[in-house]
């Protein structure tokens, strides 16, 4: 086995890496930005550079470079003791390359599906997936509609908050709309109009409002000593329960969406296949 280090990881400066590697002497061509050889193998410079995070500062960028370099040799290592003690290496290179082509085809395949683009699924396309399938498409967790309040316990406007969060009167929405503009104290959350998970919205209040389960029409008050938090519960949906088409749509556009796909994958193999018959370039023996 040859161990041959062109270099040294220099916290300074990891360019002198180079220097090294070029006056080194080796059976085979070096790099001209070789930095370390175990064996056959050789690491560069340009790997060592793609390797390392963006971002990182002077000293961790050192710091990751060294540390990947010894990670590096240790793998090259464990890998040529492999190689000479595993006696049959041919399924793991049959395995390589099947993933290898793998990759080539998923990478083509999703250089074409950007340059097609996004498929149209116009509201009639959804609404008739979502008129077969409504029945299959449950919620998993719970879902709430309403409007949650946070704010000051000793704010002069608690009274007149615990009057308007209850309202159904546009008038009153707005009063409340206009009292969280004014004061950046006060959090205002308005989803009587969409649908937003139950334990998203006990993430947002005290840790004894947790563990509740939502009741339409249901108004909770709970305090945590500096803030009052209000929610009102205009509607729920339980776990379990057929899923509007409101929330469904995302789901069915992500289904249509891969189901679009698959059909471009089919008919790109079907062009292609075709092709390699008509001009020979596939011979049956």
């Amino acid at each position: 086995m040859t161990f041959q280090i062109h270099n040294r990881p220099a916290a300074k400066a990891v360019i002198a890496l180079t220097i090294a590697a070029a006056a080194a002497s080796c059976i085979k061509e070096v790099p001209a930005d070789a930095i370390v050889a175990v064996g056959n193998a050789t690491l560069t410079l340009s790997d060592l550079r793609k390797a390392i995070p963006a971002g990182l500062s002077a000293t961790d960028s050192a710091t990751f470079a060294e540390s990947y370099i010894n990670s590096w040799i240790s793998d090259m290592l464990i890998t040529e003791i492999a190689e000479k003690n595993i006696p049959d290496t041919r399924s793991i290179d049959r395995m390589t390359d099947d993933y290898r082509r793998q990759l080539i085809m998923w990478e083509y395949q999703r250089l074409k599906t950007a340059q097609d683009g996004p498929p149209e699924l116009p509201e009639d396309t959804i609404a008739a997936y979502y008129d077969r399938h409504h029945a299959e498409m449950r919620v998993e967790t719970p879902m709430v509609r309403g409007i949650l309040v946070k704010i000051p316990t000793s704010s002069p406007l608690l009274e007149n908050v615990r009057k308007w969060y209850r309202s159904d009167k546009d008038t009153d929405i707005e009063l409340l709309e206009k009292a969280n503009i004014k004061d950046d104290d006060i959090l205002y959350e308005y989803f009587r109009d969409n649908w937003v998970k139950w334990e998203q919205i006990e993430s947002r209040v005290p840790h004894n409002f947790s563990g509740r389960t939502p009741k339409t029409g249901e108004h909770i008050e709970v305090s945590d000593g500096d803030f009052t938090y209000l929610l009102h519960i205009t509607e729920t949906l339980t776990e379990g329960t057929e899923m509007p088409r409101d929330v469904a749509e995302p789901i069915i556009r992500d289904r249509l969406t891969a189901r679009h796909k698959l059909s471009l994958d089919r008919r790109l193999r079907q062009e292609l296949y075709q092709q390699a018959l008509e001009n020979g370039k596939i011979k049956r023996y």
